[in-house]
C-alpha cells in the first residue's frame, strides 16, 4: 500500500484517527484541513499534488514521492465532491481509500461549533 487517504463527513474522526496512526503505527499524517497540521506546502509537495489533478501519470508520481520521502503516509481530507476524479487518481496510483461516515446531524452540530470528535478508545 502506497498510503492511506481517509475522507468522510465533517467531524467524523478523520484527523483524530490520522493522529493515532502517526503516534501508534508510524504513519506520517498529512491533515489538509487544519491550520496547524502538517500540510503539503510545509512538505514542499503542493505543486506535485496540484499536478496530480491533471492525469494518472502525475498522480502516480505524487504518490511515489510521498512513499519515497515519508514511507507510510495517511492523508485526512474532507474533499469536495467535485474533486472525486482526483481522489480516484490517487487510488489508482496505489493509495487505499477509506470513508468515515457517521450521524450527519451530530456531525453538522459539531462542525458548526468548530469541534470534532474527541480521541476515541482504540
Amino acid at each position: 500500500m502506497a498510503g492511506l487517504l481517509i475522507a468522510g463527513i465533517p467531524s467524523s474522526g478523520k484527523s483524530t484517527f490520522g493522529d493515532w496512526l502517526e503516534a501508534n503505527r508510524r504513519f506520517v499524517h498529512f491533515d489538509v484541513e487544519i491550520e496547524n497540521g502538517r500540510d503539503l506546502d510545509e512538505a514542499r509537495i503542493h505543486r506535485e499534488s496540484d499536478e496530480a489533478l491533471v492525469d494518472d501519470r502525475a498522480a502516480s508520481s505524487f504518490v511515489h514521492i510521498l512513499e519515497e520521502r515519508y514511507g507510510r503516509v495517511v492523508i485526512t481530507w474532507g474533499f469536495r465532491p467535485v474533486l472525486i476524479d482526483y481522489v480516484s487518481r490517487l487510488m489508482r496510483a496505489g493509495m487505499a481509500g477509506w470513508w468515515f461516515g457517521g450521524d450527519w446531524a451530530a456531525a453538522r452540530e459539531l462542525h458548526s461549533r468548530g469541534k470534532s470528535l474527541e480521541a476515541f478508545d482504540l
